[in-house]
């Protein structure tokens, strides 16, 4: 639900700015632990892993993501 449309969000932005690739990182706290496979979910690929259990992933901004047609993100003016 939020999580794919905010991962969809930030592709497209990304996409749109000439970025070839996005990454993000999982912190794990005991809130991240329902999201813990987000990023495996969305075809992003884990590019290393902490010590401390932190994760960092990426993706290329080539696909997309299908956002979830009952939810839109948008930015404030």
């Amino acid at each position: 639900g939020v999580e794919t449309a905010l991962l969809a969000f930030v592709l497209d932005q990304a996409r749109r700015h000439g970025q070839a690739q996005v990454q993000g990182m999982l912190i794990p706290t005991a809130k991240n632990a329902p999201a813990r496979d987000c990023y495996a979910r969305h075809n992003f690929q884990l590019i290393a892993s902490d010590p401390d259990g932190s994760e960092r992933w990426a993706r290329a901004t080539e696909d997309t993501i299908a956002t979830p047609t009952w939810l839109a993100v948008r930015i404030a003016a």
